[in-house]
């Protein structure tokens, strides 16, 4: 009975053994898939998000874009993962506002707004609505209407402006046409740079915000 217990001891801190070498072993391995590297411009543009995600910290700590036209981000980091411009227009105050999120971080975080996005040859790709209130609106849509309109009166024609019309595909001139020039604009560049620390998420991104004269606003990790 002695020999047998003997064994079973001997064989559960075996298990031990091997699981503190292995928890061991793969936290060394994730360290190496992690762990900071000094910015290079050439190694940036030549790999993927994971190495970018161990370089973005350093590249930000020592660096100030604010000011920088779209032409030398790229010359410093090479062409963006994806462009965007959005085409918002405000709706007036919601009664379920929320903080800006990373889809429309644009005009007053109490309203509802509408958002066209464009890709970079000004074609409408998506129609976001955000900051919704709880209840629609159920006019129907009518350009001259519109024109005229104040915010909280575009609002409620805003569910058939969605519904009945297909925006995705459509350049950015016919939208201005049929609405009229937006409320604002704003111009994203997009740089994948996959886990940068940040255990919420595994795929992030350094967004640069630019303005009118496509100079660096603002820029973030996200």
């Amino acid at each position: 009975m002695g020999n047998a217990v003997m064994r079973e001891f001997n064989y559960a801190i075996g298990l031990v053994i091997v699981g503190v070498v292995f928890v061991v072993l793969a936290g060394l391995l994730f360290y190496n898939t992690v762990k900071p590297l000094p910015f290079n411009d050439k190694l940036w543009q030549e790999s993927s998000g994971r190495t970018r995600g161990r370089m973005v910290h350093d590249l930000l700590d020592n660096n100030d874009f604010t000011g920088f036209s779209r032409g030398e981000v790229i010359t410093w980091l090479g062409a963006p993962d994806l462009d965007e411009r959005l085409y918002w227009y405000d709706l007036g105050p919601s009664d379920a506002p929320r903080e800006f999120d990373g889809r429309t971080p644009v005009g007053d975080s109490s309203h509802f707004i509408i958002a066209f996005r464009a890709d970079i040859q000004n074609q409408i790709d998506q129609v976001l609505l955000d900051r919704r209130p709880s209840t629609p609106g159920t006019e129907k849509f009518d350009e001259l209407v519109w024109e005229a309109a104040t915010p909280v009166e575009r609002a409620a024609m805003v569910t058939d402006l969605v519904g009945h019309y297909r925006w995705v595909g459509r350049p950015v001139e016919e939208l201005q046409e049929k609405l009229g020039p937006p409320d604002g604009e704003l111009f994203r560049t997009h740089y994948n740079v996959g886990f940068a620390g940040k255990i919420y998420s595994f795929n992030h991104a350094l967004i640069f915000v630019f303005d009118r004269d496509s100079r660096v606003q603002k820029y973030y990790l996200q």
